[in-house]
């Protein structure tokens, strides 16, 4: 990769799967609000760092 270019790799998995598991089988989602919710329930520091993330990413586009 040249020298001058700004580029990142993000991999994150910070959740317990056995929970997420559990809560999609307890009550699957079936709109988008409800497995938006499912997922912030299940893996909230995931969707917290996301959010740093866009944040991030619409700072340097300025």
């Amino acid at each position: 990769m040249p020298q001058d270019t700004f580029s990142f790799r993000i991999a994150f998995v910070d959740y317990d799967g056995a929970r997420a598991l559990d809560l999609y089988q307890q009550s699957k989602p079936g709109t988008r609000e409800e497995c938006s919710q499912s997922v912030r329930s299940a893996a909230p520091r995931m969707v917290n760092g996301v959010g740093m993330i866009r944040r991030f990413v619409e700072e340097l586009d300025g």
